[in-house]
């Protein structure tokens, strides 16, 4: 059935695809280019309260969760 806004609804991914091999892969390959940078205490732009699984084994912590904002200024065209 459609909700009342007449679009169909949102279906979330399985469960399974957040960890499939490639994408853990891909993660431990991110957080290995991070410590090589020489991160530990990361602040991260996210709007999701997804556990980041794994992360301390590489030396890296969340030390905050920043909320993305909805909507960015348009700075091409400012208003007077």
């Amino acid at each position: 059935s459609t909700p009342e806004n007449g679009r169909p609804p949102v279906r979330p991914a399985p469960p399974t695809a957040a960890h499939s091999p490639s994408v853990m892969r891909d993660f431990g390959i991110g957080c290995q280019i991070l410590r090589a940078l020489g991160l530990s205490s990361l602040n991260l732009l996210t709007n999701s309260a997804t556990d980041l699984p794994g992360l301390e084994a590489f030396g890296l912590s969340i030390a905050k969760r920043i909320p993305i904002s909805p909507a960015f200024p348009d700075y091409r065209n400012p208003k007077p």
